[in-house]
């Protein structure tokens, strides 16, 4: 067994050798993501905030400006940054609804 796992790293190390590149290996933090839904104040054009929530490190999937939202997702470090754009009047949390089949008796 002890042979194996030197071979693998003997492996590991010519490869990276025929690459010139060093093999790093660091710990990340993994970061979730999650959808958000921002809520816009009036006082800015629309465009001009979600220029600034894109470079904010939000990533934004569609911009509902008929009813002043835009819709997204970011790890919860970024959301606390939208929170202080200005031109944001709130950040959300998506959440979904499931409506029952049209044949269900009972709807709500």
């Amino acid at each position: 067994m002890t042979y194996g796992r030197w071979f693998v790293i003997l492996l590991l190390l010519v490869v990276s050798k025929a690459d010139d590149q060093p093999v790093r290996y660091s710990p990340t933090i993994m970061s979730t993501t999650k959808k958000w839904v921002v809520t816009l104040a009036s006082d800015r054009p629309i465009n001009e905030v979600s220029n600034e929530l894109t470079k904010t490190g939000f990533d934004i999937d569609q911009v509902l400006d008929q009813i002043g939202c835009i819709t997204g997702s970011a790890s919860d470090e970024v959301v606390q940054k939208l929170r202080k754009v200005p031109g944001v009047a709130d950040v959300s949390p998506e959440s979904t609804i499931q409506l029952p089949p049209s044949d269900e008796s009972i709807t709500w």
